[in-house]
């Protein structure tokens, strides 16, 4: 196993000689060797390979302190860090942001792949962290603008996730769509402003979550979470009572559960004051209506029951 983090320091972690750090010079270049060194690398607690210009991570499950403002600046004083550095996610975004600086007119791409749990969301977080901190050093006073705007960015990342992360067979936390964010720049190659994209949804989850997994955790959060007022106005009924919700991998059967607990937090992630909007009181309603027009999420309805699930769909 890899060292403990709270054991860990930058300097310690950049210190530890194990495996090829950059795995153009292995002499035999094939997937035994590649899957070999990774292994060799993780088990010291470097979590970061190269492979030329492609950085291959080997998510940790824990955070680790290389992420400190030090080792940005010593990331960005370096005129190829790829070369002089050790293996980091930061020679990546240093070398799409020195193509800017140096005049490029193309806009520039940086690539996150991997299989479920592999870390792609945190290590786009962290990229976007050091070309934020990199602006701030470049912009001096005026960098509160770009430090606030990558604030921003990542405080849509839990409404994001509420609608569109699942618990699968393979990562609790599992994004089923896809993201395309860009971060604007200005001729000076300074942040202005920034847009995501979000595309492929995962959509016969709603209706059909696959066996032993679960739907989207925005409609747990919402039918756990609601107060007895809006359970009432949505027409919404205890969770075991949907079969769109399933139970999922690991989950604790709501009859099983102690009074009170739940796997969910108590009420969907609120908008962040940056990002709020007037109508925003209506977004309990989208999921309340998802649970009642699902073919599957309806259970065994009362007349009764029936009539109040759809007055509440109705806007």
């Amino acid at each position: 196993m890899p060292p403990k983090a709270e054991t860990l320091s930058a300097d310690h972690l950049f210190s530890i000689n194990a495996g090829t750090p950059d795995m153009v010079n292995l002499t035999t270049l094939d997937e035994e060797s590649m899957v070999s060194n990774l292994q060799e690398r993780f088990k010291a607690g470097l979590p970061y390979t190269l492979c030329g210009q492609i950085c291959v991570s080997v998510n940790p499950f824990r955070w680790l302190p290389i992420y400190e403002e030090s080792v940005i600046n010593r990331y960005h004083n370096s005129s190829n860090p790829f070369v002089t550095q050790p293996p980091h996610v930061y020679p990546v975004a240093h070398a799409a942001l020195t193509r800017l600086q140096n005049g490029s007119t193309s806009s520039q791409s940086i690539l996150v792949s991997g299989e479920s749990g592999a870390g792609k969301t945190e290590a786009t977080k962290i990229c976007m962290k050091y070309l934020a901190q990199v602006d701030t050093m470049a912009s001096g006073p005026a960098s509160a603008r770009a430090k606030a705007l990558t604030d921003r960015v990542l405080q849509s990342s839990p409404i994001l996730e509420a609608f569109g992360n699942a618990q699968t067979v393979r990562n609790d936390n599992s994004s089923r769509f896809g993201k395309f964010l860009q971060l604007r720049y200005s001729d000076s190659v300074r942040q202005m402003g920034a847009n995501i994209r979000t595309y492929l949804l995962e959509r016969s989850r709603v209706v059909r979550p696959p066996h032993k997994e679960k739907n989207y955790h925005v409609l747990y959060a919402l039918v756990g979470g609601a107060t007895p007022e809006e359970t009432q106005q949505l027409g919404l009924l205890p969770e075991d009572q949907y079969e769109v919700l399933a139970e999922g991998n690991g989950r604790v059967p709501v009859r099983t559960r102690p009074a009170g607990a739940t796997t969910h937090p108590a009420r969907p992630p609120a908008t962040p004051p940056a990002t709020a909007h007037p109508r925003s009181t209506a977004a309990p309603r989208a999921p309340s209506c998802t649970l009642h027009d699902a073919p599957l999420g309806r259970a065994a309805l009362s007349p009764a029951t029936k009539g109040r699930a759809a007055r509440s769909a109705q806007p």
